[in-house]
């Protein structure tokens, strides 16, 4: 396994490295995740690769940043003729483009006997799936679509956990009467969409969902225009004093020292309040966000199988994959990175108090098609940046006017994104 400092001076060195494909090829896992719970999850999974396939080692190679930079080092890589055998991916759009171009391998003969595998949710099969053929492997399952509230504050001022978005926006109202700052959020695209996800849901329907991300439902419906007004009520007029200068885990911080009620994130926060001595169902809990009616909104890890590899190094990318998609391998990564096995028979006896509710959260709402993914993810890539961005300024200075200027801007962009062809129907 390669360290971080031969890591960092791969990445540099991509070009380079990659400029005799005929040369024999180590089987590797390129990620993103170099340090902390997700790195160790990975180790863990492994580890049971290891057990599952002895004598065929993987190695691993720490693309630094996200899904940006491992797009365009696999780039390089497919150029050079020497890509991983697996890599992590985005769902959704970030695996069609590669699939479209013939890079990354069709799944499903290769995990077609793991155990519990063909059970996995609808959502999530939808996101992992292109023309109807697997194309990524489920490590994962954040829930997005709950709300922490701090236990005491609500116990001090005897508040019931809201249901609707009318009863959070009056919720909303007694917290900041008190002195307290109802509602964490943090800066950046992506932390602000996720909490209008929930809204979006109820007024379109899980069909609609779906339907408004693969193109077919303007940004001008009526309906759009009514779940904006409706989020803006009950969250964007209650968001913290200068939220837009907070991360998440600084965000994190307020809500675990008492200053924020309520903050609505992933379930990474758990593991964050964990860390600060909190337990779930003692210092704080946590409730589904106004509209999601027993629904789920998730965003997951994956791993794709790529269709450039040869030799031992293929037969050890299929492999990995298995192990990957095994209730003992989602089991082992799961425990560890304080997220839900996307695989149902993966046991769940490592989780935390709060990993337990969601994963029965997820189990509830899986035979009704109810999990459905992260709606940046299923919208073309240019467009989902920039719903995500304009939602974040809209928020930070909400007005009748400004959300009708942003939601034309969105349709213009619909429109042309349309017309050229970049929508998947999901």
């Amino acid at each position: 396994m390669t360290t971080l400092k031969q890591n960092a001076l791969a990445t540099g060195a991509v070009l380079l490295a990659l400029a005799s494909p005929a040369m024999a090829q180590e089987a590797e896992v390129w990620t993103y995740w170099a340090s902390g719970a997700e790195a160790n999850a990975l180790t863990a999974l492994i580890g049971v690769y290891d057990e599952q396939y002895p004598g065929a080692p993987i190695g691993t190679r720490v693309i630094t940043g996200n899904t940006a930079e491992m797009r365009r080092a696999l780039q390089t890589a497919f150029l050079g003729g020497q890509p991983p055998a697996v890599y992590q991916s985005g769902m959704a759009q970030e695996l069609k483009s590669f699939a479209d171009a013939g890079r990354i391998a069709p799944l499903d003969d290769v995990v077609s006997d793991v155990p519990g595998f063909a059970d996995i949710a609808d959502g999530v099969r939808r996101v992992v799936s292109v023309d109807g053929h697997l194309y990524g492997v489920p490590l994962n399952l954040h829930v997005v679509s709950n709300v922490f509230y701090n236990k005491a504050i609500f116990d001090e001022l005897g508040l019931e956990v809201p249901t609707t978005a009318e009863e959070f926006d009056a919720v909303a109202d007694k917290i900041e009467a008190a002195g307290y700052q109802a509602m964490g959020n943090a800066g950046g695209p992506g932390w602000t969409l996720y909490t209008f996800y929930s809204f979006l849901y109820n007024a379109l329907g899980q069909d609609g969902y779906y339907a408004f991300g693969s193109g077919e439902i303007p940004f001008t419906d009526a309906r759009v225009k009514a779940a904006l007004a409706s989020w803006t009520d009950a969250y964007a007029d209650h968001f913290m004093d200068d939220w837009t200068g907070y991360t998440w885990s600084d965000t994190g911080a307020k809500f675990a020292e008492g200053e924020v009620a309520m903050y609505q994130m992933g379930d990474w926060l758990s593991a964050y309040l964990a860390d600060a001595g909190w337990t779930e169902g003692e210092q704080y809990g946590f409730f589904p966000a106004p509209g999601m009616d027993g629904g789920v909104v998730m965003q997951m890890d994956l791993m794709a199988l790529t269709s450039g590899v040869e030799g031992k190094a293929a037969e050890i990318g299929k492999d990995f994959m298995r192990a990957a998609a095994s209730p003992e391998g989602q089991a082992a990564f799961n425990t560890v990175k304080g997220s839900v096995a996307a695989n149902p028979l993966a046991s769940s006896a490592g989780y935390s108090a709060y990993g337990q509710a969601a994963f029965e959260e997820i189990q509830a709402a899986s035979p009704r098609g109810a999990v459905v993914p992260n709606m940046k993810n299923l919208l073309p890539v240019r467009l989902g940046d920039e719903f995500g961005t304009l939602v974040s300024a809209y928020a930070a200075d909400p007005s009748p006017e400004a959300a009708e200027e942003m939601l034309e801007t969105l349709e213009d962009m619909r429109v042309e994104v349309k017309e050229a062809g970049e929508f998947v129907t999901w």
